[in-house]
């Protein structure tokens, strides 16, 4: 029984290895497409367009970013109550 246990261990470590090399991969290759878009859009736009859609890029991450401070906050209190 042991040695299929740790045959089933080895099978598992290099399945979540191979999965941590397909999602660095696909991390990648999604950066390398965002970056190409970006390329795109700034040779497009007008300048007064790309400062625009930069201000709105910038108040969605500023609004994101508090949405997960208050939820990280909101989580603390609940465990701070219970």
């Amino acid at each position: 029984m042991r040695v299929l246990d740790a045959e089933i261990a080895a099978a598992r470590a290099a399945s979540r290895k191979r999965l941590a090399r397909l999602r660095e991969k696909q991390r990648r290759d999604r950066a390398r497409l965002d970056a190409c878009v970006l390329a795109i859009l700034r040779s497009k736009l007008r300048p007064a367009d790309l400062a625009s859609v930069e201000a709105e890029a910038l108040a969605q991450l500023d609004a994101e970013a508090a949405e997960r401070s208050r939820r990280a906050r909101a989580a603390r209190q609940q465990r701070a109550a219970s």
